[in-house]
């Protein structure tokens, strides 16, 4: 649990979720969804040893801006000059 308090101080949000799925045998889901609250909680109490959850872009959302700028710099390189 030391491992997992450690990975939540510096913001390994899946390194915590690995080392409490370890010491629990739960899923994935389950343990994600406990780390998630146990976070929450010890932000709430001790804000400056553990830092807020990110909010994390996913990875759907990085591609589809990724293509659109690659769109934007495709359509701009046909514009005549």
């Amino acid at each position: 649990m030391k491992r997992l308090a450690d990975a939540l101080k510096s913001g390994q949000k899946i390194e915590a979720i690995k080392s409490y799925r370890e010491a629990t045998g739960l899923g994935l889901k389950e343990a994600k969804d406990a780390v998630e609250a146990l976070h929450a909680d010890l932000h709430a109490k001790y804000p400056d040893e553990y830092p807020e959850p990110s909010k994390s872009v996913g990875c759907g959302s990085s591609a589809a801006l990724i293509a659109l700028a690659a769109g934007a710099l495709y359509w701009i390189s046909q514009l005549p000059v």
